[in-house]
């Protein structure tokens, strides 16, 4: 784990910048490279299924986690609970919410959210009331609905973006409304009261599109519309001609994306433009040429991929580690219902195209693009924006998508192994030395495997008690998916998730209502398969797991009593609270916390230092922890607390 070079408060309004700090909807940053441009690992979560199409990523509660906003929800990062936002309205199939971008607009120390809906709501801004995970008394405000303060009269706005219009390194709203082309400048006096200013830029260009980028070369950021552009004055709040930015009307797009974006395709210095057609097939480059003698330039347009239509959100962001930024784009699902070419459901329920989300290397050696494929013909679109983050904080870039089809996380796992027919995976070293690294190495890859994996059973795990408000069953040896034999435990006597044709015993009523015939992965796929633990010594053993909820066995059936909690352990079988717990055996192989089925109480709120630091009846650790060697006693778990 490496630190990425910036603070999490960062995420409240400032992203990184090529040129000149950007919004979230333009986010450009470069991490850890992929040599060669290898394809891409991605692993696939399912954060829900609703169908908002807008997202950002923020610290919401300032824990110095990243957390998702979406629409009329949040999610706790990392585990991704869902928590009340601002109240939102249906119109049709829409979540009348077309941008959430995360500014603290009070200043009161915690971000908000500056919204808009697509029919009659305006502009707005959602009030985030003081989650703060650090204070109790605070922390129970993460149930409460944001209030929403309305900053505009009620009309009609396509998406609303922030971005640093003035170069006051503060991000200003932009928003394709159909409007005068104009931007909002958010200014809090000395007495702390925050305002709106409305800066017009000019009245051309008002149609569906807009974005933004340095086209001139001149350091100042330009406003791109659907049929020109607006050249940046050396001072945006007052331009020398009552409110009026020059205007150049070289180009007519039908019906362009939000945002179209700036980017030197071909490396010669000109930024050339990156555009979409929203309602129709085709994502293009228009090249620029140097310009004429009346000072107009002439752009040349380069088809990128007329494969897919609806082509709506466009991000840049270097993937491939070479310093140039690529472009992350995908299908906007049922963007107007089914009124578009391609635009509605795929086979067998409609006759639109499979959802898509993609990412195109760009190829300045052959002034172009290069496709690859993150995800095809699956459940997840590119909706209004996608948003490229480092969300776990393991030195790449994750990537978060909404849209109608669900809210997902696609994180990046790093360049994808070599097929077996490609040749060794790797070379053993030859001195003992290097081979002791080397074994080393391979252990510390297998640790954070491990806590990867659960990360996503966990989010799994939550997913399911939202859809069944219980926890997914366990069982144990033959019945369960598991399978694992430790040195001290058979498989018979280890719990872990309980294959799809087992009920539950006849003591679990509540379960057997709820959970017949049910896992993680069928009928409905919360995970597409169970993950298999590095540390086991079967290849196909996925991670130990028991849930808790009252009145439930614990693994060795029994329905055992409380015992008061003694650093943390204790059991809450019959209290209240639910909870489940994820265990791998760790570098030496071996379950310490089998058999100790008491040593989880999610009813006992335990500081996450303090859980399970005790020993297990051998007296051995409860918890590896690698300052003890690499491999050492204690097992890796996770647990809803």
């Amino acid at each position: 784990m490496r630190d990425c070079g910036f603070s999490i408060s960062d995420f409240r309004f400032t992203i990184f910048h090529w040129g000149r700090l950007l919004a979230p909807a333009m986010l450009i940053v470069s991490l850890s490279p992929i040599v060669g441009a290898a394809e891409i690992e991605w692993r696939k979560h399912t954060i829900d299924r609703g169908t908002c199409e807008v997202c950002c990523v923020t610290d919401v509660n300032n824990d110095g986690q990243l957390d998702i906003v979406c629409g009329d929800s949040w999610y706790i990062g990392p585990e991704w609970w869902r928590s009340p936002c601002q109240e939102l309205v249906w119109e049709g199939e829409y979540l009348n919410d077309c941008g959430d971008c995360p500014f603290d607009v009070n200043g009161d120390g915690f971000v908000d959210i500056v919204s808009a809906g697509f029919f009659k709501k305006g502009l707005v801004w959602a009030e985030n009331p003081q989650i703060d995970a650090k204070d109790p008394k605070k922390r129970i405000n993460q149930y409460k609905r944001w209030p929403v303060h309305s900053f505009s009269p009620p009309h009609f706005v396509e998406i609303v973006l922030m971005v640093d219009i003035d170069g006051d390194k503060k991000p200003d709203i932009l928003s394709d409304d159909n409007e005068p082309v104009r931007w909002i400048e958010i200014v809090r006096d000395a007495s702390g009261q925050t305002t709106f200013t409305t800066h017009i830029i000019g009245k051309q260009g008002t149609g569906h599109g807009i974005g933004w980028g340095d086209v001139n070369g001149d350091g100042r950021l330009d406003i791109l519309t659907c049929d020109g552009w607006y050249e940046g004055p050396a001072n945006p709040r007052n331009p020398p001609k009552a409110d009026i930015w020059p205007w150049h009307g070289e180009w007519k797009l039908d019906r362009p994306n939000d945002p179209m974006l700036t980017l030197d395709v071909n490396g010669d210095g000109l930024n050339d433009v990156i555009w979409g057609k929203g309602h129709d097939y085709g994502l293009f480059w228009m090249e620029q040429g140097k310009p004429g003698a009346d000072g107009r330039r002439e752009w040349k347009q380069h088809e990128i991929d007329k494969s897919w239509s609806q082509v709506h959100p466009l991000t840049l962001a270097d993937l491939s580690g070479d310093g140039v930024p690529d472009l992350v784009t995908g299908k906007r699902f049922r963007a107007h219902n089914e009124g578009d070419p391609g635009g509605g459901d795929p086979p067998p329920l409609g006759k639109g195209d499979p959802r898509g989300l993609y990412w195109y290397e760009t190829d300045r050696k052959n002034a172009g693009f290069i496709k690859h494929v993150i995800e095809f013909n699956g459940t997840a679109g590119g909706g209004l924006n996608i948003e490229v983050v480092d969300i776990d904080k393991d030195g790449d870039l994750d990537l978060v998508c909404p849209g109608k089809s669900g809210l997902y996380l696609f994180e990046n796992l790093g360049p994808k192994t070599p097929s077996a027919t490609s040749g060794p995976f790797f070379i053993i070293p030859s001195s003992p030395t290097a081979t002791a690294k080397f074994i080393e190495a391979q252990t510390r890859a297998k640790v954070s495997r491990a806590r990867t994996d659960m990360r996503s059973l966990a989010v799994a795990c939550e997913a399911y008690y939202v859809d069944n408000n219980i926890y997914p069953a366990f069982a144990v040896g033959g019945k369960s998916v598991n399978g694992a034999l430790g040195p001290n435990y058979p498989a018979s006597q280890l719990p872990s998730f309980a294959l799809p044709e087992v009920l539950p015993p006849d003591t679990w009523a509540q379960a057997k209502r709820t959970m017949r015939f049910m896992t993680l992965t069928t009928p409905i796929a919360y995970i597409t398969r169970y993950p298999g633990d590095p540390f086991t010594s079967g290849s196909k053993a996925t991670y130990l797991y028991w849930s808790v909820f009252p009145g439930q066995p614990d693994p060795s059936g029994k329905i055992v009593q409380v015992r008061q909690p003694e650093s943390g352990r204790g059991l809450a079988l019959d209290s209240m609270q639910s909870g489940w717990i994820l265990v791998s055996p760790g570098p030496d192989g071996d379950y310490d916390l089998a058999g100790e089925w008491d040593a989880y109480n999610p009813a006992v709120p335990v500081d996450k230092s303090r859980l399970l630091v005790g020993t297990n009846k051998k007296g051995l650790a409860f918890t590896y922890d690698p300052t003890n060697g690499t491999v050492s006693h204690g097992d890796i778990w996770r647990v809803k607390q």
